[in-house]
């Protein structure tokens, strides 16, 4: 899945939740490869990974977090991952619990 128009907004569903990937910025490529969001700056070269963090691994109630890994190896836990461009927002990341997927029957 490849995002690169402006003003779009995907939904990925995972066993955490759904991770919700609002992009407003034509320069900013956003795209999934391994189960893991991409994102790519203008020239093509990747600037972050996103995930849903690892310690969210069972949904209970609480707050969930995604895990932002930088190209420079740099990685963090935080509930929402924004990126401004002339002070407004280029890129959104959450993870949304409640649209989790339910298990299905055994």
């Amino acid at each position: 899945l490849l995002a690169m128009l402006a003003g779009v907004i995907i939904y990925v569903q995972t066993a955490e939740g759904t991770l919700v990937v609002e992009v407003d910025d034509p320069e900013v490529e956003a795209r999934f490869k391994n189960g893991k969001l991409i994102l790519s700056g203008p020239d093509g070269k990747e600037r972050y990974t996103i995930t849903p963090a690892e310690r969210d691994k069972k949904i209970d109630a609480g707050p969930y977090t995604v895990r932002v890994e930088g190209a420079d190896g740099l990685a963090l836990d935080t509930k929402e991952f924004t990126l401004k461009k002339n002070g407004k927002v280029a890129v959104r990341v959450t993870l949304d619990p409640k649209l989790a997927k339910k298990p299905g029957p055994k």
